[in-house]
């Protein structure tokens, strides 16, 4: 048989290890294979086998002859023994000599050799972590072990699950907890009444005000007939009107679902479809646009004050809705149930130790889950929650005032946000007096060094987990930032994590797998989507109920996993999830346009259209809200394909067409110079014309903290406000010289970009 084509070794490389590494695991009389040479090498390969299952893996016996490492399960052991014997090595010599897994480098990635007494496994440390050939030589013998039992390939591989199982447990088993969302906010409504519970400007309200006003909310929905398994759809601003809402729809046995007033009118015209609401609950600046919606609208100054007297519910009850760009060209709608939430709430507030918590803030919007863990985190605990404005979290100038008129303990922010305040230059000035939980997208290792530098009392926490399995599910206490990544880290309490293979099964530590999540925190499923939802979800050969993340990681040599990417297409942007196929969607809608593909590039949404110019894609806007706005348009011919029919991107990236020149109406003033000249560096491109605005040249919030941080160097009185007011360089400039006394103004002889 001749060599097969070496494959790519899936480990990532190790940066700290180079030459030949080996281990010994001395055998017992027990495990003693004696001289039957053939039962070594079928142990190895039913090893390989197992843990290699979804790549072709050749074992070499080191003298040209290979064996594939597919086996079918019902293949009898004794079988394989007799084909082992037959292959002239084994047969002639009684020696195996050098088992290898073949890589991609001269020699033997993994050796082995088996001795009456021991057993020695030799690897490549450069593409070989040792914590992954410590797994490996442990399964082997574990194996050898309980030879006697095994009738199959299916028996042994049903041995390694248990093996690999028992010793990374996939998770941490808790009591049950039947309280609903509204039974937690009681109780710290009881320990506390009079203790602040929301904070908005200098308004606050106490648990024992927050209760009344979400009384009266409920007091409006009994009114309308609206009960247990309602859904009550919110369009709100950020304020304390978002919880008082929420707790009033929870007190009728009903589940909210906070939509973002920013979206188009369409956009929430069609949520308010898809989630089947039975009302909706704005304030004054949303229900001029609300008004024909054809469902009871609560304007939320109206609601009166009653006792929180909320009904009995179930914890499997759903708790509220959450609208994710979907890849089918529409939203999916995750259903989340109060035992999902509370028990992610309890397990979160146990793992960063929250004694010393008093206050929570939230810098997110309330339509999107990832600023629950500040909402509930105080709620359910009797601590504050402090709500920020927009135009707040966006000016490191004004948060730094906000944070010290009133010091929060607890943030929760994404990577993306945290850089752009960091632009600011005061980054200690913006951070949380005791806890920092980052999460919703990457956390790049250079940033948690900048804020272990700038506060190292802090505690740093890398946060992960899909709205799916409700809000987060694993977290990793940020100490070191040596590695080339921040962990996401370890399970919850209460939730479920296994690495698997392409089949299933369970892969050993430094070997990449897909993240399946299980335990108390997964969502019901999508609302009124069974397909979708049993596509997402599955349950293994042991009836555990899974979710299918989709996310590529591995577990390190501590036993916390790394994220490495996305099996699929979804993608993450500035910790929005972003599904391509939901923008492509909306693209090929548009008349003119024929074909359409969305990918990222450096962090960045861009599109590929197939149009005859960038001038047909203006009414994008008044369809997806701003997260799913391509930030750079590329007009092509043709879509390249792959040879198995998917897009080509980097045929595409050679073939975009150059755009029609036009004019730009040229900066007129000096101001409208340097304008220019920060936004042409932040956006990564030239020719902005003096009244393009800013989203439409490819900008967008963080962007604009960005500039606003760059300009002030030049103008310190400037705030985040008035580059929102003015969004194009002649309005802002026009802006800057009215405000600003010349002799005040600080030269800008240096751009510094």
């Amino acid at each position: 048989m001749s060599a097969p084509d070496p494959i790519e070794w899936p480990i990532p490389p190790v940066p700290d290890g180079t030459g030949h590494g080996e281990l010994v695991r001395d055998l017992t009389a027990a495990q003693r294979l004696s001289s039957d040479d053939a039962m070594c090498l079928v142990v190895w390969r039913l090893v390989l086998d197992r843990l290699f299952s979804w790549a072709d893996v050749p074992v070499s016996l080191g003298s040209g002859q290979y064996w594939d490492v597919r086996l079918r399960p019902e293949t009898s052991i004794s079988a394989l023994v007799a084909e082992a014997q037959a292959v002239p090595d084994i047969a002639e010599n009684r020696q195996p000599g050098r088992i290898r897994f073949a890589g991609p480098t001269e020699g033997a990635t993994l050796t082995l050799r088996v001795t009456e007494q021991a057993v020695v496994l030799g690897y490549d440390r450069a593409l070989v972590p040792q914590h992954t050939a410590e797994e490996l030589i442990s399964c082997f013998v574990s194996l050898v072990d309980s030879l006697g039992t095994h009738d199959t390939v299916a028996d042994a591989r049903v041995r390694l699950r248990g093996i690999i199982v028992g010793r990374r447990p996939e998770h941490v088993d808790i009591p049950r907890d039947d309280r609903s969302g509204a039974d937690a906010f009681s109780a710290a409504l009881r320990a506390g009444p009079d203790r602040p519970a929301v904070r908005h400007h200098d308004t606050v309200l106490s648990y024992a005000e927050l209760a009344e006003r979400a009384g009266g909310v409920a007091e409006w929905l009994r009114a309308h007939g609206i009960g247990e398994s309602g859904v009550v759809a919110t369009v709100l601003e950020a304020s304390a009107a978002p919880v008082i809402a929420a707790l009033g729809s929870w007190a009728v046995g009903a589940a909210y679902a906070h939509l973002a007033p920013g979206d188009p009118d369409s956009r929430i015209t069609d949520a308010l479809a898809q989630i089947n609401a039975d009302a909706v609950i704005c304030d004054e600046s949303s229900a001029p646009r609300l008004a024909r919606v054809g469902i009871p609208l609560l304007r939320i100054a109206d609601a009166g004050r009653a006792p929180y007297r909320p009904v009995p519910c179930r914890a499997d009850d759903r708790a509220y809705l959450v609208c994710t760009s979907g890849s089918t060209g529409r939203p999916k709608v995750v259903d989340v149930p109060h035992r999902a939430l509370v028990g992610y709430v309890d397990a979160l507030l146990d793992r960063i130790s929250s004694s010393t918590v008093e206050s929570f803030g939230i810098t997110t919007t309330f339509a999107s889950d990832l600023g629950n863990t500040s909402v509930y985190g105080a709620l359910f605990a009797g601590a504050r929650l402090d709500v920020f404005d927009r135009d707040v979290v966006l000016d490191p100038v004004a948060l730094r005032t906000e944070l010290d008129r009133y010091p929060v303990d607890c943030l929760k922010v994404t990577p993306s946000h945290l850089a752009a305040l960091a632009t600011g230059g005061d980054l200690a000035a913006v951070l949380p007096r005791r806890v920092l939980i980052v999460g919703g997208e990457s956390f790049p290792p250079t940033l948690a060094r900048h804020i272990l530098t700038a506060r190292p009392d802090i505690a740093l926490y890398n946060h992960y987990g899909p709205t799916e399995t409700t809000i987060g599910a694993l977290t990793h206490h940020v100490r070191s930032t040596g590695g080339e990544r921040i962990p996401v880290g370890a399970p919850l309490n209460g939730v479920r994590a296994s690495l698997v293979d392409g089949v299933g099964e369970p892969v050993i530590d430094g070997v990449p797998g897909m993240l399946w999540l299980g335990g108390r925190g997964l969502a019901t499923g999508y609302f009124g989507d069974p397909a979708a939802t049993d596509t997402a979800f599955t349950r293994s050969t042991d009836g555990i109920r899974w979710y299918r993340t989709g996310d590529r990681m591995l577990r390190n040599a501590s036993g916390e996993l790394e994220f490495l990417g996305r099996v699929d297409r979804q993608l993450k942007i500035r910790g929005h999830r972003v599904e391509p196929g939901e923008i492509e969607a909306a693209l090929t809608a548009l008349p003119g346009v024929a074909d359409a593909v969305v990918t990222a590039d450096e962090g960045e949404l861009v599109a590929y259209v197939v149009a005859s110019s960038v001038s047909v894609l203006a009414p994008l806007r008044n369809k997806l809200p701003a997260t799913l706005i391509p930030q750079t348009v590329h007009l092509v011919a043709a879509i390249p394909l792959t040879a198995n029919g998917k897009a080509d991107l980097a045929r595409l990236r050679a073939q975009v067409l150059p755009t029609a020149a036009r004019e730009t109406d040229a900066p007129r003033t000096g101001t409208e110079q340097l304008v220019a000249e920060i936004w042409q560096t932040v956006l990564k491109r030239s020719g902005i014309g003096r009244h393009e605005k800013f989203l439409e040249a490819g900008g967008d919030s963080l962007k604009s903290l960005v500039v606003y941080g760059k300009l002030r160097k030049h103008y310190p009185a400037l705030t985040i406000a008035t580059l929102f007011k003015h969004p194009s360089i002649a309005g802002l400039a026009a802006a800057l010289d009215d405000a600003t006394p010349a002799d005040a103004r600080i030269a800008p002889a240096v751009v510094e970009l």
